[in-house]
């Protein structure tokens, strides 16, 4: 692979493309488990497609802004509990995961499916040892077992909540 992308979306993305109602239904779900990040990345979505903003994003928006900016109450301690902190570290989890899933797909085991996955991960945000690859990927298969637990690990669509996930400060 010679253009690695920070995150391999396609898991979350599916096959075919893009589709705005799918995209909604997957923030609304991601919102009722919680994740208020799903919220403003609908309202985002909706905006850049010139689409009516439906009534649950417009009732929830303010607090869930408030919630994603980190200005909320916050939702247990340390760096992981502002949401984009936590959400940036999910997505690593998740993108982790993907790569051990991918190297799979090759018919790779043990060793040598973690090596693959290392590779794919190189160059990467996500990139690291194969201890944390081991790790993230245990994270991940135990929220997916979770009800809703995928909500937790889906990458926002609308680019104005990219920029916004990454780009903001850390106090």
């Amino acid at each position: 692979m010679s253009n690695k992308p920070g995150y391999i979306p396609s898991t979350l993305a599916g096959k075919g493309g893009f589709k705005l109602g799918p995209e909604l239904k997957a923030a609304k779900q991601q919102f009722e488990c919680g994740f208020a990040i799903g919220t403003v990345d609908a309202l985002f979505l909706c905006l850049g497609f010139g689409m009516p903003v439906p009534e649950w994003v417009q009732e929830n928006f303010p607090d869930c802004l408030l919630e994603v900016l980190s200005l909320g109450p916050h939702k247990g301690k340390g760096s992981k509990a502002r949401p984009p902190s936590a959400l940036r570290a999910d997505l690593r989890h998740f993108n982790r995961y993907d790569a051990v899933q991918r190297a799979a797909e090759l018919g790779l085991k043990g060793e040598a499916k973690l090596k693959m996955a290392e590779s794919l991960l190189s160059g990467t945000t996500s990139a690291c040892g194969i201890p944390t690859i081991v790790n993230s990927n245990k994270i991940v298969r135990r929220a997916l077992k979770k009800p809703g637990g995928i909500a937790r690990f889906r990458y926002p669509r609308s680019l104005f909540v990219r920029d916004l996930v990454w780009t903001l400060t850390k106090s």
